[in-house]
């Protein structure tokens, strides 16, 4: 992750959510990209999740991301965040993330 991604990250948790209480919940909703060759789906949804990862890295200087690298982007925003559960439905690349502050 780049010093500007890091910093990104960290600004958009500590903005928004400084006021959190222990065991208060957020639900990230974002497209979460399957890991390796596990799309499956063929040409067509690969080419789609490629065109989906260039527009993000020309627009935005980012990435899609799979489920293990939102899980360690959360975790690198700070270590009081807890990945609670991620849910995805099959064909679908939307995923809701819900993660809970262990923090004081």
């Amino acid at each position: 992750m780049s010093v500007g991604q890091q910093w990104r990250v960290r600004v958009l948790f500590y903005s928004r959510f400084a006021a959190l209480r222990k065991g208060a919940r957020v639900i990230i909703q974002d497209v979460c990209v399957p890991e390796g060759d596990e799309g499956g789906g063929g040409r067509y949804q690969e080419r789609q999740k490629r065109s989906r990862d260039i527009a993000m890295l020309a627009m935005f200087n980012s990435k899609e991301r799979t489920e293990r690298e939102r899980r360690e982007l959360v975790t690198k925003a700070d270590g009081r965040f807890r990945v609670v559960s991620v849910v995805q439905v099959a064909g679908s690349p939307m995923g809701v993330l819900e993660v809970c502050w262990d923090g004081e």
